[in-house]
């Protein structure tokens, strides 16, 4: 890594602006991996605004799940790419047990941000609950999702998950082409 590190130092100045881009998104692409992580954060700068908070709801067979992960996301409406991103185990003790369910209290703040400190919040975004039996984003078998729209500095979202079948977000189905003629 240390010698891709000497030889971009070297090889970037000179090469044109399209290869920088393109070693930088080599880079990014390296730096990714299964899980979202927390960009970490100068301990200093601990006491970080809330951008966003409330509660997820685990509603019917998802409140008695043992194991999985819950994904927290906020994108731009339409977007799969993610801001704010944080992940949590089942077993995580920032979730409680009520008579609805499970519930988990969360806040998300620059810690959680995936394209590093300061990244820009549209006047609206989409947050997003995302139950995932086995943890890893790759997959989608049993993930349920559930998601509101917000504004930075929302601290009262309720975003409820549910086991139902209405509760998974599916592909629309592809509308008939006008003018094609009906099959019977």
């Amino acid at each position: 890594m240390l010698r891709l590190a000497r030889t971009a130092v070297l090889f970037l100045p000179r090469a044109g602006s399209s290869v920088r881009w393109a070693f930088f998104g080599a880079g990014m692409c390296v730096a990714c991996g299964d899980t979202a992580e927390r960009v970490a954060v100068d301990p200093r700068t601990a006491a970080l605004p809330v951008r966003f908070a409330g509660s997820v709801h685990l509603q019917g067979a998802l409140a008695e799940v043992e194991s999985g992960s819950l994904f927290l996301f906020v994108s731009p409406p339409g977007s799969r790419s993610p801001t704010l991103a944080r992940k949590y185990e089942i077993g995580d003790p920032a979730f409680s047990i009520d008579g609805n369910g499970r519930q988990l209290r969360f806040a998300l703040d620059e810690r959680d941000c995936m394209i590093g400190a300061g990244a820009p919040m549209l006047e609206e975004m989409e947050v997003e609950a995302r139950f995932d039996p086995d943890g890893v984003l790759d997959t989608d078998e049993g993930v349920v999702r559930a998601s509101v729209r917000a504004r930075p500095g929302d601290g009262e979202l309720s975003i409820a998950v549910s086991s139902g079948a209405d509760s998974r977000r599916k592909a629309p189905a592809s509308p008939p082409v006008a003018g094609s003629p009906k099959d019977s």
